[in-house]
């Protein structure tokens, strides 16, 4: 009985050992898939980080582009705008010298008659000027009347 009471002992003693044992390596297990889950848990992460840089880079591209593009656009909208002004100076003008230059024929220029309006007379209280004008527009008369002769 003795015999059978130490050998249950040692089955026991190994049962406990073995349980020991199996409990480290349980834990030696869950240390390493914990560490395997932050590993992955970290690459994860890095790539979410480098998916998201990569987004950010194209979008800045994308919006300098856009940029470029807008300025491009506006730079053309204002070289557009500048010739069509000076066209329109251009032409206004070429009009303007036509028709002095048709009714210098005539031997009339409004300019060199008449005085401007009293509309434009009352503006910022330049009524004073009135007289200058119509002095000098006498003398423009006076002139286009001696080069006539």
């Amino acid at each position: 009985m003795r015999l059978a009471e130490e050998a249950r002992l040692i089955r026991l003693q190994e049962e406990k050992k073995l349980a020991e044992e199996n409990k480290i390596k349980d834990e030696e297990d869950d240390f390493l898939a914990e560490e395997v889950r932050v590993k992955m848990a970290e690459r994860i992460r890095q790539e979410r980080e480098r998916v998201m840089q990569r987004q950010l880079e194209e979008i800045r591209a994308q919006a300098h582009a856009e940029a470029l593009s807008a300025t491009q656009t506006q730079v053309e909208k204002q070289v557009m705008k500048v010739e069509k002004a000076a066209y329109v100076e251009n032409l206004t003008e070429a009009i303007t010298k036509e028709w002095e230059k048709e009714l210098r024929k005539k031997g009339k220029l409004p300019s060199d008659i008449m005085p401007p309006s009293e509309e434009t007379m009352r503006h910022n209280g330049k009524q004073k000027h009135r007289a200058e004008w119509r002095h000098m527009g006498e003398s423009k008369m006076a002139k286009i009347n001696v080069s006539q002769e």
